[in-house]
Order: C-alpha cells, then structure tokens, then sequence
C-alpha cells in the first residue's frame, strides 16, 4: 500500500494589470514557496493582501 506526505506548497498567482500600447493584456506574475502545508485558503489569502 503506498502512503502520501505533503512536504512543500508553492502557490503562483497571475493576475491582469491592464493594457499596453498594443491592446494586449499585461499579466504579472507571483510565486510564494514554502506555504506552510496546514495553511488555509483564508489564512493564506489575508497573509497575501496584508504583504501589498
């Protein structure tokens, strides 16, 4: 029987800033590594907006 360990989470969020010249869309990208693995999807997001 085969057991499984959560050992490391990284979350990557994109998200738009607006348009440039051209009409394209403009995406920026984030990476946080070492989330804690007990963290919740709420801890975590208030976590993000207090860093901003």
């Amino acid at each position: 029987m085969a057991n499984e360990m959560l050992e490391a989470v990284t979350i990557r969020l994109e998200y738009e800033t607006g348009l440039d010249e051209e009409g394209m869309l403009i995406v920026k990208r984030k990476s946080f590594s070492n989330v804690k693995t007990d963290a919740t999807p709420d801890r975590i997001s208030k976590r993000l907006w207090m860093k901003s």
